[in-house]
């Protein structure tokens, strides 16, 4: 109205006013502007008028417009438009579905387009032009996806004035009914196919017994055409000789309306080259729904060759117990129920129960126990199930007591293919399993001892590595720093103890397989335990600070007399630390306590690392056991530190026990030590005077393919006062000794060409004025038992294992020389 008034127009609109009792008029105002005399708009004239019935019935049409519309599109039938020319002008989603388009490649299209058969759209589109109406019209419709659709059409032609609008035509999918029935037709002909070549009797009577069908094989047997079956009864076509082996039967199904079934022998006469047949005859009266006879289905199942097999069954089967009554083996049969059908006698002899009581009986109910049943029954089921024949090892006690078995279980199948029963030979293998255990506990040895030998590798690597980090370490930092006298001296000292230890594991470790056996004695003397735990702090230290895991200590100084191994104890200390090291995280913290009790000593290590699972706790002193988790393979190890711990301690007398309250709260070790080991077997150490350790005036020949230790030795003797040559092979040495004859030989073992057992040979085959009886040392690297026994029987006097200190050298050449001296 504002424009109306403002552009001076007429105006129209559609309102909707709220009445005071609460219903909705729709009003249709419509009017005018009035101008004055100088044209400008002064009022608007209008009228209104209520539509709201008319709106109603508006609206009440679009809402059936739009219900019909949905209706439509969502039909479950395909629908669609065409125009006169074919064109098509609208299609429901239905059809669209049926046929795989959209909607865009669909609608605009001509319709032949989509039809399979162009003949057939021609004739479809020329009925509805002769204003012919479609009924279950069957068309062919090509899918995109190139399948082919078969439908029926219902359709017919909108006329307006006899004029041609459009068509309305309904699509129904029958694809699914058309393969059916193709299926059907199929079905009808391969059935007939099959009954017509049948490898069995297979023939139709009616009501009244006259032949209506009979396929190729009757006309095979009895020599008979088609023609003279059909329309007659069995009496007009065989003579009495065969229809009497079976006409009886068919009769009773003609009397009794039901399905008879029986055996018959026939023989055709007409046929010579027949012998006679056994059949299994079956007569199926098919009913109408008053339960009169309608036709009589006649099938047969030649049983002849069955008839065959059991005689020949029979035959073997006579032959069978023959042979098993006879057999060294035991020979039994079970039924479905695992119960015995038949044992022959050397069942009774060896089992010591008579045959007769084993029939019907299971193995349970003969009382053998349910150990040895079991696996038994469960062997006998599989073989019943699979069909399969197994063989199958086994314990079973016998009269004589236990005894091996080696079992055939083979299945005997039914008429049906299915097991009827199980046969089972078995043969005494007791001789032969009672070698194979013997072989197997070879073979279990052999494999043990190659355990023990993995075990000794482990040992050695684990053990030697621990000496060297101090030593390592030390000499890295003395060689890139001058320190004072004082530091220089502690890191000499270091070197030098941890060089002994390492010393003193390689021998004990030579002797692992006394470890493992438990035959390992000790070297014995007084010992500071407080000396002993510094000690593998220092050599743990540094591990420790590269994780800034604080180490406090809580030691009591006070002097007791303790008995020990040094340096196993030193190893089970730093074993200790080492574990407790390895498993605390950055930043945490070990405690190691010292404490003195009435008769014994203790160490304690205590951190504050991932703990012990209470499952595994129980088992973390054996040998290889490590927690099996991630967490604990992360950690790596071979598991045999803490074993180590343990076996010493036992060792020396004392115990060893780890406590934890879980994973992640840490874990304490305690070691007890006795103040007296009664096991441990002391050794005491003479200090040698300083004349005693010289060396004065004696010629010694050195002779070593490695040059540091030539040195090395050169160095120590001559401090000594020795006049020493050396050289670097056997045959440079030998070349020595003619040119000057010394007092004594050190010798090194492994050398290239000729080692220092050939070596020895060689002296002593020498005449004595040119050596041959000069006293020899073995000095090597070799230091196992055996190397010293080899090194003994080719001419040395002495065998020492490298490494050496200079004063067990000095003093075994000392000793070595004054022996020789005191004997001649």
């Amino acid at each position: 109205m504002e424009r109306a008034i403002a552009q001076g127009i007429p105006y129209g609109f559609d309102m909707r006013i709220l009445r005071p009792d609460g219903s909705i008029r729709y009003l249709d105002s419509r009017g005018e502007p009035v101008f004055n005399e100088q044209g400008q708009v002064i009022k608007l004239i209008g009228t209104s008028f209520d539509i709201s019935d008319r709106r109603h019935l508006e609206e009440e049409l679009r809402r059936q417009e739009q219900e019909l519309a949905d209706f439509i599109e969502n039909a479950p039938i395909g629908i669609h438009c065409v125009s006169s020319n074919g064109t098509i002008l609208w299609a429901n989603q239905a059809e669209l579905d049926l046929l795989g388009y959209s909607h865009q490649e669909y609608i605009g299209q001509h319709i032949a387009t989509f039809h399979a058969n162009q003949p057939v759209i021609e004739d479809i589109l020329k009925r509805l032009t002769a204003k012919e109406t479609l009924i279950d019209y069957e068309a062919r419709l090509r899918c995109k996806d190139g399948s082919i659709k078969d439908v029926l059409i219902n359709s017919n032609v909108l006329w307006e004035d006899d004029r041609f609008i459009y068509s309305r035509c309904f699509t129904k999918d029958i694809s699914d009914r058309k393969q059916v029935e193709e299926a059907l037709r199929l079905s009808e002909a391969r059935f007939r196919l099959a009954v017509e070549n049948l490898p069995e009797v297979f023939m139709l009577y009616d009501a009244q017994r006259r032949f209506q069908f009979v396929n190729a094989k009757v006309l095979q047997l009895s020599g008979r055409t088609l023609e003279q079956f059909i329309g007659h009864r069995d009496e007009e076509v065989f003579p009495p000789e065969v229809t009497n082996a079976y006409l009886p039967l068919l009769l009773k199904t003609v009397e009794t309306g039901k399905l008879e079934t029986g055996e018959c022998t026939i023989t055709f006469f007409e046929c010579q080259k027949y012998e006679p047949i056994t059949f299994i005859v079956k007569y199926v009266p098919l009913l109408d729904s008053q339960g009169n006879i309608q036709q009589i289905l006649a099938l047969t199942h030649d049983i002849t060759h069955i008839k065959r097999a059991e005689e020949a069954l029979r035959q073997r089967e006579q032959e069978f117990r023959a042979l098993a009554e006879n057999a060294p083996d035991m020979i039994s049969r079970f039924d479905r129920n695992l119960c015995f059908r038949y044992v022959n006698p050397r069942v009774e002899l060896e089992m010591g129960i008579p045959v007769a009581e084993w029939i019907g009986k299971t193995l349970l109910e003969l009382g053998f126990p349910e150990a040895i049943v079991n696996p038994w029954h469960q062997a006998l089921q599989e073989v019943f199930e699979t069909k399969q024949e197994l063989f199958y090892d086994s314990e079973f006690p016998s009269a004589t007591g236990m005894r091996y078995w080696s079992s055939r279980i083979v299945p005997e199948f039914a008429e049906d293919g299915s097991v009827k029963t199980v046969l089972c030979v078995c043969r005494d293998i007791t001789t032969r399993r009672q070698a194979e255990l013997e072989l197997q506990q070879a073979k279990e040895a052999a494999e043990a001892a190659s355990r023990i030998k993995d075990e000794f590798l482990a040992i050695l690597s684990h053990e030697l590595r621990s000496p060297l980090t101090p030593i390592l370490a030390w000499a890295q930092i003395l060689r890139l720093k001058n320190f004072d006298a004082t530091t220089t001296d502690y890191a000499l000292e270091t070197i030098e103890r941890n060089a002994k230890l390492q010393t003193q594991l390689i021998d004990d470790l030579l002797d692992v397989s006394s470890i493992i056996q438990g035959k390992m004695t000790l070297n014995v003397r007084s010992v500071n335990l407080v000396f002993v735990i510094q000690g593998a702090l220092e050599t743990i230290r540094s591990t420790a600070q590269a994780k800034a895991i604080q180490i406090q200590t809580f030691l009591d100084y006070t002097p007791h007399k303790m008995k020990g191994d040094p340096s196993r104890l030193q190893q089970i200390v730093w074993n200790l630390l080492s574990n407790a090291v390895k498993f605390t995280p950055e930043e945490g913290k070990i405690t190691i306590k010292l404490e003195y009790f009435d008769s014994y000593a203790q160490i304690q290590v205590s951190d504050t690392g991932k703990g012990i699972s209470p499952d595994f706790l129980p088992h973390v002193f054996k040998r290889f056991s490590q927690e099996s988790n991630s967490t604990t393979r992360r950690y790596g190890g071979l598991g045999l530190g803490l074993s180590i711990v343990h076996y010493l301690t036992k060792l020396h007398g004392g115990s060893v026990k780890a406590e934890s309250l879980g994973e992640n709260l840490g874990a304490t070790f305690t070691v007890t030590l006795p103040f007296v080991t009664a096991e441990c077997e002391e050794i005491r150490e003479k200090e040698p005077t300083q004349a005693q350790m010289s060396l004065s005036g004696l010629r010694i020949l050195v002779v070593d393919d490695e040059a540091d230790v030539r040195e090395l030795l050169a160095r120590i003797l001559k401090d000594a006062g020795a006049d020493v040559t050396i050289t670097p092979s056997a045959n440079e040495a030998l070349a020595a000794l003619r040119q000057k004859l010394p007092d004594i030989m050190l010798a090194d073992i492994g050398m290239p060409d000729v080692d220092g057992y050939m070596l020895m040979r060689q002296v002593r085959a020498l005449p004595s004025e040119l050596g041959g009886q000069i006293p020899a040392i073995a000095l090597t690297a070799y230091a196992g038992e055996y190397n010293q026994q080899q090194a003994i029987a080719a001419g040395f006097r002495l065998h020492i294992a490298k490494p050496v200190e200079p004063k067990v050298l000095i003093e075994a050449i000392v000793s070595l020389l004054k022996g020789i001296g005191d004997r001649g």
